[in-house]
C-alpha cells in the first residue's frame, strides 16, 4: 500500500468548526409592567395608573394582591364630615336638656323658699305637689324630696335640705327728738342680731352728708359739726350683712322734731 506522504511545505488547513448559537429559555411568567404616572390636571397631583391585568400572583403563597385605586380624601372633605358629625352630636344633646335641681340653702325662719326640678317629667314632691317648681315656708330645718323621671325613663329621687336660722328684723325709727330729755335723743337703728358689717349714713334734703357710723350702737344726735340741725325731714341709708352673709340695703326718710 502506498502511504500518503504529506508535504511539510504545504500549509495545514484548519478544519472549520460548526457555528453554535446559545439559546436562553424564555420565562413563562407574566411580565409585570411598571406603573405609569400621569398628572391629574384637576387635582394637580401625580396619580399611579395600574392595568387591571397587573395583579400579581405569589408563587409561594398563591395570594392575590389587589392594587387599590382609591384616592385619599381632601382636607375640605374631612372638614365637612367633622362638621356634620358635630352637628349630629349637638342635635342629639339638644333633644335632652340637663335636669337642674335647686341646691341646699340657709334662710331666715319663716322665709319663702323656691324649690325646683327643671327639665324633668312626672315630678312628685314630698309635700304632695306635682309641679316642677314649688314654694315652701319652713319655720325650722326641713328636708324636702322630689321624685321624677329622667330621659332614660328611670325614676330618680333627690333630697333638698333647708336650714333655718333666726334673723332679727332691723328696727329703724321714723322720728327722734334731740332735745336732751333722755328720750329718743338719738336716731339709731336697733337689732338683736350682731352684724358682721354695718354702715349708716344721714343726708340732708339737698343731699349733703351729715353723719356716718359703722357701729349700730352709735346713732346721730341731730348735729352737724357741733351745730344743731333744723326741724324737718332727713334721709338715711343703711347697709348691713345678715347671718347668711347677704348684703342688705335700706333707705328711707325720718323726722327730726324739736319740742
Amino acid at each position: 500500500m502506498e502511504e500518503a506522504i504529506l508535504s511539510l511545505n504545504e500549509p495545514l488547513t484548519a478544519i472549520p468548526k460548526e457555528k453554535t448559537t446559545t439559546v436562553f429559555p424564555v420565562p413563562c411568567k407574566e411580565t409585570v409592567q411598571e406603573p405609569k404616572k400621569e398628572v391629574n390636571k384637576a387635582e394637580n397631583a401625580v396619580v399611579s395608573l395600574f392595568s387591571t391585568q397587573n395583579n400579581l400572583e405569589s408563587e409561594s403563597s398563591n395570594n392575590r394582591v389587589a392594587v387599590s385605586t382609591t384616592q385619599p380624601k381632601t382636607e375640605k372633605e374631612i372638614g365637612e364630615e367633622n362638621t356634620k358629625t358635630k352637628e349630629k352630636t349637638e342635635a342629639a344633646s339638644a333633644k335632652e336638656p340637663p335636669i337642674i335641681v335647686s341646691k341646699d340653702t340657709t334662710v331666715c325662719e319663716n322665709s319663702i323658699v323656691k324649690l325646683f326640678v327643671l327639665n324633668a317629667k312626672n315630678v312628685r314632691w314630698s309635700t304632695g305637689e306635682r309641679k316642677n317648681t314649688i314654694y315652701v315656708n319652713p319655720s325650722s330645718d326641713e328636708q324636702y324630696s322630689a321624685t321624677f323621671t329622667t330621659g332614660n325613663n328611670q325614676d330618680t329621687t333627690v333630697f333638698i335640705h333647708i336650714k333655718c336660722i333666726r334673723c332679727s328684723e332691723l328696727f329703724i325709727p321714723n322720728a327722734f327728738t334731740p332735745n336732751g330729755d333722755g328720750l329718743n335723743d338719738l336716731f339709731v337703728a336697733q337689732s338683736e342680731e350682731e352684724y358682721a358689717y354695718f354702715e349708716m349714713s344721714i343726708y340732708s334734703r339737698d343731699g349733703q352728708i351729715l353723719f356716718l357710723s359703722k357701729d349700730i350702737k352709735h346713732g346721730w344726735d341731730g348735729r352737724y359739726k357741733g351745730a344743731p340741725q333744723p326741724h324737718g325731714s332727713y334721709i338715711y341709708i343703711i347697709r348691713y350683712k345678715d347671718a347668711n352673709g347677704k348684703m342688705n340695703e335700706k333707705k328711707g326718710n325720718f323726722l327730726l322734731l324739736l319740742q
